[in-house]
């Protein structure tokens, strides 16, 4: 949607409608005045949902879906849902696939789709609660900020292999430069192809 946070937003305004209602989970105050803007543009009232200062779901699913809950919640009660229904529903999430999913036991392999420097920083806490060796297995599309993901995250792993995923719709950024990015002690290799990179990390892994 854009190189520039700002620029982003803008884009993400644009569902907004005339006299229309907008439930925003925006913090940041340059940011918030993007979609400020695009409402009174629109003539719609815009509420911005902060992030909640207890867990209001189980906190397994970490930090950032306790914001993404108060944000239903808010749109859920503005359209008259009953309170019981919301909370009936809050008790029974299931957890989102990709979002730090265990796959397997032995060794433990786990899947996490982050793409952001933020939503790297919520895998990092996730991550730090294991307090076991972790052997990282690292690709991203050739758009993102993959140098400032990769520092949040190898400060708090053992051995890191990149690779890319492989389809024709987005460009993957080149596994061996990411690799670059980590220090000579904990490189592990990288590798084109995400299923030999698994069975690499595997193999080196108890």
């Amino acid at each position: 949607l854009g190189n520039a946070l700002a620029q982003i937003a803008f884009e993400k305004a644009g569902i907004i409608k005339k006299n229309g209602t907008i439930f925003c989970g925006e913090v940041r105050p340059n940011i918030k005045k993007v979609f400020m803007k695009e409402a009174i543009k629109n003539n719609a009232a815009l509420f911005f949902i902060h992030p909640p200062f207890e867990n209001i779901i189980n906190a397994e699913h970490g930090e950032h879906q306790q914001h993404n809950a108060s944000l239903a919640i808010a749109a859920a009660k503005e359209i008259n849902i009953k309170d019981n229904a919301i909370e009936q529903t809050l008790d029974n999430l299931k957890r989102l696939p990709c979002r730090f999913e265990t796959m397997q036991q032995s060794p433990q392999i786990i899947l996490d789709g982050a793409h952001s420097p933020a939503k790297i920083a919520a895998t990092v806490k996730k991550i730090k609660e294991l307090k076991k060796p972790i052997h990282l297995i690292f690709g991203c599309a050739a758009n993102k900020d993959a140098p400032q993901m990769l520092k949040q995250l190898i400060p708090h792993v053992d051995k890191v292999t990149t690779t890319r995923f492989q389809m024709g719709m987005r460009k993957a950024a080149v596994p061996s430069e990411l690799l670059k990015v980590a220090p000579k002690a904990k490189r592990a290799g990288s590798l084109l192809d995400h299923s030999e990179a698994l069975d690499h990390a595997k193999k080196q892994s108890k």
